[in-house]
């Protein structure tokens, strides 16, 4: 009888637990997209790479940053029992859905060169066979965040083939997630890069 008592009171206590401890489950709606700069290119390390937001010229480098903006969907806020209120836990966050690298689509609205061919206004970038080996991307996989960012851009090499005229342009990024949300978002951008 004692080991009954013992075993009622052991799953008691893992039920109020796995209460305490529900997870937060979060989607992304929407996206924000960004210019970016390096600020220590001697970072040779993905992870080490710092960047930060820029509005009115990017200057060398062609780098942009999105970020995933998250809803909240279920858990914990669901779950809100008075131990969690007595107790100051930290809850886990998982997001459910994630950006495609593969579905990004990156365009100017302005003729650019590479090598001798005119990429022409409108062209996905990203996607251009001419470029498919000079792209860059980093992603931190974060496990329990509802945080989704990542960076990309091209690579050394590419800035020896590539004439971007310096001016304004209107730079749009199209991507899609895990669950076949699209998003579309675009910036102004003055760009004076490379030679």
């Amino acid at each position: 009888m004692k080991k009954i008592l013992i075993i009622i009171a052991i799953g008691i206590s893992i039920s109020i637990l796995v209460s305490c401890f529900s997870t937060e489950h979060y989607l992304i709606k929407g996206i924000k997209f960004y210019g970016v700069e390096l600020t220590n290119p001697e970072a040779s390390d993905d992870k080490d790479k710092y960047f930060i937001e820029v509005s009115d010229i990017l200057k060398d480098k062609l780098y942009f940053e999105v970020f995933g903006e998250s809803e909240y969907q279920y858990g914990y806020l669901n779950n809100v029992s008075l131990i969690n209120e007595c107790y100051a836990t930290t809850v886990p966050e998982e997001l459910d859905n994630y950006i495609l690298i593969d579905s990004l689509e990156l365009r100017f609205d302005s003729d650019i060169y590479f090598g001798l061919d005119t990429i022409v206004e409108g062209t996905d970038l990203w996607n251009h066979p001419l470029i498919k080996d000079y792209k860059w991307y980093y992603h931190e996989d974060k496990y329990n965040s509802s945080v989704y960012v990542f960076n990309f851009g091209f690579t050394e090499s590419f800035y020896d083939e590539i004439v971007i005229p310096q001016k304004k342009y209107r730079i749009e990024l199209t991507c899609k997630t895990s669950d076949n949300l699209t998003f579309n978002e675009s910036i102004d951008i003055y760009l004076k890069i490379g030679k």
